[in-house]
């Protein structure tokens, strides 16, 4: 990795790794490892590994706990001190920003945790050439940790609502712990052992250890990429339209291939429906076009507005595949309709954009959760082909039971899951519909009025 390219990385270079301080870190280093070798040393391989197992615990501590520290208030700090925007200015792009605060910031600590490394691993070739497998791994699993733990903490100071450097540099010690104790059930620290048990992803047996290495690497990229999304949006960089869709996939593939059960599946949608409407929600609006202006621009006008397209038309069509493709999976389509809801709320917060007063974004999500509040409150109470009228299939599907037995106690007729999934959809293309001309109709009349942009 050349430091031309990413400057930020040389200039935390020479601010973090100064003679003295690393000749400083050296020292300490030496007098811990030296320290930890004396008083556990006992002759036997058992007592080396020990000392072996002691030093990588050290350097977790730096790693996993010191460096997210730093890395935590990498940016917050800078926009606290005022410094943010000059940098803005400077040629570098979003990566190489990321890559220069993801590794330059917490320079220091990760360059005491990499003295560690002669260390460990002259004490565990001590012990037995047999435990330099058990070593390799547990530093793999070190580096991963290391990655999560900064990515999230990278991911965290880039946030823009974070001003304050100091009170985001806390929740650094707070990730590196979170990380360190959930290795703590596993053993890819331990050079002795080996979890041997399995757990199956799709069609293949995976051992505990190496799936557990796999997530910390794959999510720890997913933080990273987040990261450097976020630091684009300040870049003004042009975002692609595809970030969103790619996630989404990533998130349905993985969590399929755990288990195929209806509830969860049910459930796993859901939770990717309400992430999608809340990164609409949270999209401001001078990085967008509304989504009338973006259809009329698809009709002739200039290709170069296409870039300001609504964030969510691409999360929902790659939403929508998921949903169908899980349906046809399982030969169930409960979760068809809630591809309707959902189209229905983006379609009501697209309304907010053209109402005349200050809170109209938070007016609109507000009425929004009070459509599904409302009807979820009296569920136990009214017939289930009523509670299809306003809540998708697959969210009543826990409840639906006690629904019709009540209805049926009440003298109400019991009508069949497809019935009420026919009820369903047919109420929610018909709430789509309704959605959808009340906001062509408020974006007319804005434009009649010569609005010239959708008012927040």
């Amino acid at each position: 990795m050349s430091l031309e390219r990413f400057p930020d990385l040389y200039r935390y270079r020479r601010q973090e790794l100064k003679p003295q301080r690393v000749l400083g870190g050296i020292s300490l280093i030496a007098i811990v490892g030296l320290c930890t070798f004396l008083i556990k040393k006992d002759g036997t391989s058992a007592g080396l590994l020990s000392v072996a197992t002691a030093l990588l615990f050290y350097q977790a501590i730096a790693w996993v706990i010191m460096a997210p520290t730093q890395s935590s208030g990498a940016i917050s700090s800078e926009r606290s001190e005022r410094t943010w925007d000059f940098q803005r200015l400077t040629p570098l792009t979003s990566f190489q920003t990321a890559i220069g605060k993801l590794f330059g910031a917490p320079i220091f600590a990760l360059t005491l945790g990499t003295f560690l490394i002669p260390w460990s691993l002259i004490v565990t070739l001590t012990a037995g050439t047999q435990y330099f497998g058990g070593w390799f791994r547990a530093e793999i699993a070190l580096i991963g940790m290391a990655f999560l733990s900064n990515s999230i903490g990278l991911l965290v100071s880039a946030n823009p609502s974070v001003k304050h450097g100091r009170t985001s540099m806390i929740v650094g010690p707070i990730i590196g712990i979170a990380v360190l104790a959930i290795n703590s059930g596993l053993t890819v620290l331990d050079m002795t052992s080996f979890q041997q048990s399995t757990i199956k992803f799709y069609n293949f047996d995976l051992s505990y250890d190496y799936f557990f290495l796999m997530n910390l690497y794959v999510f720890g990229a997913w933080c990273f990429i987040g990261a450097k999304w976020e630091i684009a949006r300040d870049y003004l960089e042009v975002m692609k339209p595809w970030r969103l869709s790619a996630f989404l996939l990533f998130v349905a593939a993985y969590v399929f291939g755990f288990v195929s059960h209806l509830t969860f599946n049910n459930l796993v949608l859901l939770l990717m429906a309400l992430f999608l409407y809340g990164t609409a929600v949270l999209q401001p609006l001078d990085e967008t076009s509304t989504l009338n202006q973006w259809l009329s621009e698809l009709k002739g006008k200039s290709a170069q507005d296409r870039k300001s397209r609504p964030i969510w038309v691409f999360g929902y069509l790659t939403f929508m595949a998921v949903v169908l493709t899980a349906s046809v999976a399982t030969g169930l389509f409960t979760a068809v309709s809630l591809l309707l809801f959902l189209l229905r709320d983006l379609l009501i917060l697209e309304c907010g954009r053209y109402l005349k007063f200050k809170q109209a974004k938070s007016f609109v999500v507000w009425a929004t959760a009070l459509l599904y509040f409302v009807p979820i409150l009296f569920s136990r109470l009214l017939p289930a082909a009523v509670v299809a009228l306003f809540i998708p299939r697959s969210v009543t599907g826990n409840w639906s039971g006690t629904a019709e037995w009540i209805a049926s106690s009440l003298g109400f007729a019991s009508e069949s899951p497809t019935t009420l999934l026919v009820i369903n959809c047919a109420s929610g293309l018909v709430q789509v519909a309704i959605a959808w001309g009340l906001a062509t109709r408020l974006a007319r009349s804005s434009t009649r009025n010569g609005s010239a942009s959708p008012r927040e």
